[in-house]
């Protein structure tokens, strides 16, 4: 039976795509990913991250953070991406939005945000990052370093 099953999915691979077929080897997206722009993030003088526009081979966006070091308790950080297009501004997105890894926290150094994809048209995309302090994990979290990257325009594909 296992010599059947392996035989009929080996004969399956040698059977050609229909004229015209794309296959997802074609399609996917590489994982490899050009950071368009950076920033610092700073903390007073001191560089503490770095901000990263990161786009793939799809033309999709993200904002991505890496910390140098890990975080410390009563701290978060996270990276978001605004963008516009033919419309205006777009809500903005962070690390902790649906599709994101969530805040970096304790221990972490680094959180992405889901990949936006742009349509054919202008869009203008930027990251944006902070670090957010809470005394002893009680009362308002607090703005301690923030940063962004330029604004890039995209023309369509």
């Amino acid at each position: 039976m296992i010599r059947r099953v392996a035989l009929l999915a080996a004969t399956l691979l040698l059977v050609p795509a229909p004229a015209g077929a794309t296959t997802s080897a074609t399609t996917a997206c590489t994982d490899v990913a050009a950071s368009v722009a950076t920033a610092p993030l700073k903390f007073g003088g001191t560089r503490i991250g770095t901000i990263h526009l990161k786009r793939d081979t799809c033309y999709r966006y993200w904002g991505y953070l890496k910390l140098n070091e890990p975080l410390d308790t009563d701290s978060r950080a996270t990276a978001g991406l605004v963008w516009q297009n033919e419309f205006g501004p777009q809500p903005g997105i962070t690390c902790n939005s649906p599709g994101g890894n969530g805040f970096i926290t304790t221990g972490q150094t680094s959180c992405y945000t889901r990949r936006i994809s742009r349509d054919d048209g202008i869009f203008t995309f930027q990251a944006f990052a902070h670090e957010d302090f809470q005394n002893l994990g009680e009362g308002p979290w607090v703005v301690v370093a923030q940063g962004k990257t330029v604004q890039v325009s995209v023309e369509g594909r």
